[in-house]
């Protein structure tokens, strides 16, 4: 038996309605998608290894241990629950992006670390990029990267150790971030290409041999929140023209800015009371210097071969004038000594062949039996002293080679006030 069925389809009437209620519906799901976004975890982003040592960005992986394998040639290492770049394979090219995280055997672990040298003696590589889960730089991390021309650290980092940057004479610049409150010892040393640094006012002290040798350094300038600089922090940079200590600075440090041709004027604050061992030896292009009202000691050939100078003026705080202080000075002319002097030791004043005038306010011969002045300084120049002290001086053997000592006027030139 046939049995036939009629089929009448079912017309709809009202085609705006039914577009309405798609539209309703598509709204609803999106909402409720965006609410779960939101609710949710940030992502992170990762690479997973796979059992097989198959990636999911089809990176290239090497297993070394349990704990270290090498991923697009960079060498990482778990350390509990983070991990750590240990070391890179030079035959990985020129580029280097580290990963911020890696699924590896199941458990995700976030990159937070550079470790001590990892890409030390890299020499070809050009571009690195660190992820912003990085928050430590180990040291010597960069050292020796000669052919890497910039660097941008991310802001979570808070410590880099020693030397991370030390001879990368191709870097033209970097960016520090601006919570890092130590610039370290060495961090820049040897960066010859470098011209200029903004260091962020969070940072409180620049480390020994900070940027030493960084002889294409024009300019920079130290936060005043910074209360101590280490010794040699700014060594050889031979064409810094400029640069001014921030007020609470007490030292300046052992050949601080030795070397330091090109430049011509530092303001130092009156903070500073201490100059250490070859602190400005061999600022050639100072032609004046003003000392800070309460310095107390100048050191060891701290002023040595600043041919620049011309005149000297001492405030009336300072004690002692160590051995070779102002040495080979010699277009020096004029030195103002203050009566707070107690010592001036051997040869501090030896080869300044342009001295015309000596005005010492010293009543008691500072250091009477020590070599202070050489034949050479001396012969054509005149010593200005006290009155009563003219016969102490004549007889000294330390100032015996000054032919004419006369006694001090009022109108001679006097000391810089220690108030």
């Amino acid at each position: 038996m046939l049995i036939v069925i009629s089929y009448k389809p079912i017309k709809i009437m009202n085609k705006n309605l039914v577009h309405s209620c798609i539209l309703l519906l598509i709204t609803f799901l999106f909402a409720a998608c965006s609410r779960e976004d939101t609710n949710s975890a940030p992502r992170v982003e990762y690479i997973n290894i796979n059992d097989n040592g198959t990636t999911s960005d089809g990176s290239s992986f090497v297993k070394i241990d349990s704990k270290s394998f090498y991923l697009n040639y960079i060498k990482y290492t778990i350390e509990e629950a983070h991990i750590v770049v240990t070391g890179f394979d030079q035959t990985g090219g020129k580029t280097v992006n580290i990963a911020t995280a890696i699924r590896y055997k199941s458990n995700l672990y976030h990159v937070t670390s550079i470790g001590r040298m990892a890409f030390y003696g890299c020499s070809n590589l050009t571009s690195i990029s660190i992820p912003s889960s990085v928050t430590t730089i180990g040291a010597s991390a960069f050292a020796g990267c000669s052919s890497l021309t910039s660097i941008s650290i991310p802001k979570d980092v808070i410590s880099m150790e020693e030397n991370v940057f030390a001879d990368c004479s191709g870097l033209t610049s970097i960016i520090i971030p601006d919570d890092m409150k130590s610039i370290s010892d060495g961090m820049l040393k040897g960066c010859s290409s470098l011209t200029a640094v903004t260091i962020p006012n969070s940072v409180t002290s620049i480390g020994r041999e900070a940027f030493y040798g960084c002889s294409g350094l024009t300019s920079i300038t130290i936060p005043s929140g910074v209360k101590s600089i280490g010794d040699y922090a700014f060594e050889n940079c031979k064409t810094l023209t400029t640069i001014t200590i921030p007020d609470g600075i007490s030292t300046i440090g052992r050949e601080m800015f030795s070397g330091c041709s090109g430049l011509t004027s530092i303001n130092l604050p009156n903070s500073v009371i201490t100059i250490r061992d070859y602190a400005f030896a061999g600022c050639s292009g100072l032609t004046s210097f003003t000392f800070p009202r309460e310095v107390t000691n100048i050191g060891y050939a701290a002023f040595s071969h600043c041919t620049g100078l011309t005149t000297l003026n001492l405030p009336n705080s300072v004690t002692a004038i160590e051995s070779g202080a102002f040495a080979y000075n010699t277009n020096l002319s004029s030195i103002i000594i203050p009566s707070s002097i107690k010592n001036i030791h051997t040869n501090a004043f030896i080869e300044c062949k342009g001295l015309t005038d000596v005005y010492c306010y010293a009543e008691q011969v500072p250091n009477p039996n020590t070599t202070i002045f050489d034949v050479a300084s001396c012969s054509s120049a005149t010593l200005h002293v006290p009155a009563a002290s003219i016969d102490a001086y004549k007889e000294s053997s330390a100032w015996v080679n000054f032919k004419n000592i006369v006694a001090l006027t009022d109108s001679d030139p006097k000391p810089i006030d220690a108030n």
